[in-house]
């Protein structure tokens, strides 16, 4: 203790380097009442301030200390600083400006100074005082550290690896600048050698959190995703209130389907800084992807309260009203984000996506195609590496055309039969890639001349074409709307053995119903599927039916115990191809189904299918229909509230009741 029983200033500072910000102010005000020249105790005390968000008093203290002495060049610079931060750019630059009229010499302002000018734009007048100071003390490795930053900013990689590699050069243990050109290696992609500058940064200095987390950054970039975690954590471990690094390890988690960590650290982010507008971006990612929309939104919003043209935020409050079914106000959404950036391709295919759904095929089909463009990041649908043009659309007679496969099984299903269309448009011959399963199936899919699979041993099969698309492609460049959708009718046909391989398997008596209760079990909180079998119990009630599971992922905890007199065929962990499963669905009279590739097939098929839809269902089923235009033999049964399936179980109940009732039908021997 020092004055009547109050901390030393070295104790005050203790305090605030734990932490304690409220009792390190609160001590260093009481020093000011007995002494307020004490110009120490101002300093400290607004240096609290400003690590309590007190800007207004830190502002106050600091000029406090040029009332007692005009020329404590320390308090302009922290005031420029300040002002900044405060968005008073003129008050910023009158501060360094005083700073420098007393001591004009002062490498220090001169380097507050230009990174003022750069901040402002002011590139020429910045690099005049970056050199400046460099002139006045060409020994300071930080000068050449802070103009390696300059440079880099400005995209000159070469002169900025020079300046940090002298900033070494005059000392090699000066960690700033191997961590600085490890930042300029990484901006070029120079991974190794931006890996080496981390780790020699690292061994100088083991504690600095900083250094960790740039090089779990360049980790999380070149797919390291252990080494990346290792190093967030550790960055985390020596800095508890690193935001940067919190936010960064939660997009890894994110990245690595671990959504429930990746929202710790997201909230945890946002505890250090709550106006963090990324980390509330993405923890609202996380909560609508896992159905708590509502959060979600007060989210969004929220960011629009730090930073109102914030693109993402209309473009994620546009999905939630899609998935809140109020397509007005989700179109209006996303015409606000794309008012801020009219080129944003998110926004472009979502909102094409929502025409799409809405049945608006004419706008839909062209925004549609944002899927393809490279700017979507992990979610673009990539272009292969084909020496032979993108068709658009041109006269195809006598040509050669190589149709790809995107997305899931079920898109390849649905979009099939605009095979047929092609080879009506003049293709010669017709080369379609697709998904190992489907192939079998895809062999006798009509006017297709050629079927590969997307792996390693079927490219050098590919040959020469004339030309390629995307399948889903198609339907834009022929101008499909909801009363052009091509027929299905007939381009799928099924090897006899095939049918005969299942015939055997397949119940005798009864009405024949298959089930799928669930998609992909790999599928993040997939809201299409039921949580279980046990949820279509009503059905076992209903006598005179046969039930056929056609679930490729069987859990024994999942089938309840059926009466005996009704089992459960489960055929479904059997079914090595979409080629079986065409052949069991062609001797069965029904598909209940959720909606995966199976409700594609069935009704690609033509047979009799009941889709069980979600709240907010995929474009393809359009909005409040019962029937479906790609596939007349489709019902639709659809929630009325979101996550609620017990009123589509009971009009599924009750119609497959009404189905029993009437006259059963003679068996007919399967069609091929």
């Amino acid at each position: 203790m020092s004055i009547k029983g109050l901390p030393s200033i070295q104790e005050i500072e203790g305090l605030y380097a734990q932490g304690a910000y409220m009792e390190a102010l609160s001590y260093a005000q009481d020093l000011i009442k007995i002494d307020n020249k004490n110009i120490q105790a101002f300093d400290l005390a607004a240096t609290c301030a400003l690590a309590l968000k007190d800007r207004e008093l830190a502002k106050s203290l600091w000029n406090s200390i040029l009332g007692i002495k005009s020329d404590y060049v320390p308090a302009y610079i922290k005031l420029g600083q300040l002002s900044i931060e405060m968005n008073n750019v003129a008050g910023a630059e009158s501060y360094y400006c005083q700073a420098l009229s007393y001591v004009p010499s002062s490498v220090e302002v001169q380097n507050n100074y230009a990174n003022f000018l750069q901040q402002q734009g002011r590139i020429d007048e910045a690099e005049s005082y970056y050199r400046r100071s460099l002139e006045l003390r060409p020994d300071l490795p930080n000068l050449y550290s802070n103009y390696g930053i300059f440079l880099k900013t400005q995209s000159r990689f070469h002169e900025a690896e020079s300046v940090y590699l002298k900033a070494i050069e005059i000392n090699p243990r000066f960690v700033d600048a191997h961590s600085n050109l490890g930042n300029m290696y990484f901006k070029v992609e120079r991974y190794i050698e931006a890996e080496i500058c981390y780790k020699m940064a690292i061994k100088l200095n083991p504690r600095n959190s900083n250094t960790y987390n740039s090089l779990g950054q360049l980790y999380f970039d070149i797919k390291k995703y252990p080494e990346a975690e290792d190093c967030y954590r550790t960055a985390i471990a020596l800095n508890p209130g690193y935001t940067e690094a919190h936010f960064n390890y939660g997009n890894l988690l994110y990245k690595k389907w671990r959504p429930q960590e990746a929202e710790i650290e997201y909230r945890q982010a946002l505890v250090c800084k709550h106006d963090y507008v990324d980390a509330l971006i993405n923890l609202g990612i996380i909560l609508y992807d896992w159905d708590k929309i509502e959060e979600a939104k007060e989210l969004f919003l929220k960011v629009l309260q730090f930073q109102p043209n914030c693109v993402d935020a209309y473009h994620n409050l546009g999905l939630y009203y899609i998935k809140r079914r109020k397509w007005d106000l989700a179109e209006e959404h996303f015409r606000h984000a794309l008012s801020i950036n009219e080129d944003n391709p998110r926004t472009l295919f979502n909102l094409g996506y929502l025409f799409l759904l809405m049945g608006r095929y004419e706008e839909g089909w062209p925004l549609y195609q944002y899927r393809c463009d490279p700017r979507m990041d992990e979610l673009a649908v990539l272009a292969p590496n084909f020496s032979f043009p993108v068709w658009k659309g041109e006269n195809l007679s006598g040509k050669k055309i190589l149709v790809m496969h995107e997305q899931g099984f079920g898109d390849v299903i649905q979009f099939a039969r605009y095979i047929p269309v092609l080879k009506k448009r003049g293709a010669a011959h017709i080369t379609l890639i697709c998904q190992k399963p489907l192939k079998p199936l895809l062999l006798g899919l009509k006017d297709v001349d050629l079927v590969l699979c997307s792996n390693e041993e079927d490219k050098p099969k590919i040959g020469a074409h004339d030309c390629w698309t995307f399948l889903v492609s198609i339907p834009y460049y022929v101008k499909t709307n909801i009363k052009t959708i091509p027929t299905s009718a007939g381009c799928f046909t099924v090897p006899r053995e095939r049918l005969e391989k299942w015939c055997v398997r397949l119940p005798s008596k009864g009405l024949k119903v298959g089930l799928v209760w669930k998609g992909s079990l790999t599928r993040m909180n997939d809201h299409r599927s039921l949580s279980d079998l046990a949820q279509l119990k009503s059905l076992w009630s209903i006598p005179g039916i046969s039930y056929v599971s056609l679930q490729k992922e069987k859990n024994e905890d999942d089938l309840p115990i059926l009466p005996k007199e009704q089992p459960l065929y489960h055929l479904g962990t059997d079914i090595k191809d979409f080629a079986d499963s065409a052949a069991i669905l062609k001797q069965l009279d029904l598909l209940i189904c959720v909606d995966t590739a199976i409700a594609h097939l069935a009704g690609a098929l033509g047979m009799p299918v009941w889709v069980m839809l979600p709240f907010t269902a995929d474009w393809r089923w359009f909005v409040d229909r019962k029937d479906n235009p790609w596939y007349p033999s489709m019902r639709l049964f659809q929630q009325r509230e979101q996550g609620d399936w017990s009123h589509v179980i009971d009009l599924v109940t009750q119609n497959l009741q009404k189905l029993v009732e009437k006259k059963p039908r003679k068996s007919k021997p399967p069609k091929t």
